[in-house]
């Protein structure tokens, strides 16, 4: 797990900004957010404190675990103007519906609607190229194919939700090593998908014309339901029998019943690209 938070530590130094970082030295035994003790940390002995919210007991973060909570105004740019005008900083850990990707060389992309776009467009990630308007998973594979993921043995990270509750997203803050289990993270946790099998998947149904079915929550009932341990053998049997290789896309599907519940979400986004001959 540590491989994932040194690569966010690499990734927002610029975010980092000394003068605005209140630091101590902690006397709790670890991090409040990742668990992890102070001589593992990306920072050894440097802490930062934080209050989920009012009533709630101050913490010790580490400066990783505390990065998504700073306001970015230069690597992000200005989210907004306070009273009085005063620029507000944007926050990775307020970026809820988009996501990102950081590449084994520790260099952070972001999947940004166009709205955030232009709002960022400015910052040090925009001016590098590095606001994408597009899904998280289509970064991904964009990475992949451009070569920036050629190491990916050496980790890399996929932020699939910053969502808004840093905490969350943080505790639970990991690398993956290939595209056969990529550790989807959000602020609801931390979850596996295959994505490979997924692509071998979405040519598949592409192949067979079944595109536009294959993003249909209906399509793959039969397969979730059975992923969830609701099988339903006649329901199976009419799946089939619709599909003129039903075997071979059976072989195909990922082994992981948390990655076959998927389908419908990630179909959506790998079609497109294969109909666009990005995949």
């Amino acid at each position: 797990m540590s491989r994932g938070y040194a690569l966010l530590h690499q990734a927002t130094k610029g975010f980092r900004d000394p003068a605005m970082m209140d630091t101590f030295t902690p006397t709790a035994a670890s991090c409040a957010c990742c668990q992890r003790a102070w001589d593992e940390v990306e920072d050894p002995g440097v802490a930062m404190e934080y209050q989920y919210s009012a009533g709630y007991a101050f913490e010790s973060v580490c400066t990783t675990c505390y990065t998504p909570r700073l306001p970015a105004t230069a690597m992000l740019g200005v989210e907004k103007l306070a009273r009085g005008g005063k620029p507000v900083g944007g926050k990775l850990g307020m970026l809820a519906g988009s996501g990102g990707v950081i590449t084994p060389s520790g260099e952070l992309h972001l999947a940004l609607p166009q709205g955030w776009i232009d709002k960022f467009k400015d910052g040090e990630l925009g001016r590098l190229g590095r606001l994408h308007r597009c899904g998280a998973i289509a970064l991904l594979l964009k990475l992949h194919s451009d070569g920036a993921l050629a190491n990916s043995h050496k980790g890399f990270v996929f932020i699939e939700n910053w969502g808004r509750k840093a905490d969350t997203l943080m505790g639970q803050w990991r690398a993956s090593f290939s595209l056969s289990e990529v550790w989807c993270l959000s602020d609801q946790g931390a979850e596996p998908l295959d994505l490979a099998a997924m692509i071998d998947v979405a040519r598949l149904v592409h192949a067979e014309g079944l595109a536009k079915k294959a993003v249909t929550p209906a399509f793959w009932r039969p397969i979730v339901q059975a992923a969830q341990g609701r099988r339903h053998d006649a329901s199976l049997q009419k799946w089939t029998e619709a599909l003129v290789d039903p075997m071979t896309l059976l072989a195909a599907l990922p082994v992981d019943p948390h990655s076959r519940m998927r389908l419908t979400p990630v179909m959506r986004e790998l079609i497109p690209l294969i109909e666009e001959g990005a995949l």
